[in-house]
């Protein structure tokens, strides 16, 4: 009988082929979490998509990630911090 297929890939990844091993072309250490956030928001895990939005929103330029961590905060039923997550995107700014 043939061999069983391999399992899936976990949902949290780094790809070699990224460019994240070349610093000039690398794109930063905010963008690989904002990269496995949104996989993680795909995938409908927010409690994971949160953890990685939060190291992301540290290391951001502007607050779009913030604006997306308000967003989870929301769905999660975690209001204050939406709130705080807002407040931080428009602090700041970069925002459309």
């Amino acid at each position: 009988p043939p061999p069983p297929p391999p399992p899936p890939p976990p949902p949290f990844f780094f790809l070699a082929d990224d460019g994240l091993r070349d610093s000039s072309t690398s794109r930063g250490l905010g963008d690989v979490y904002k990269r496995q956030g949104q996989a993680w928001q795909l995938a409908q895990e927010v409690d994971n998509a949160i953890e990685v939005f939060e190291e992301a929103a540290k290391l951001a330029d502007d607050g779009k990630i913030y604006e997306r961590l308000s967003y989870l905060y929301l769905v999660d039923d975690q209001f204050d911090r939406c709130v705080d997550s807002a407040s931080g995107a428009l602090d700041k700014g970069g925002l459309r």
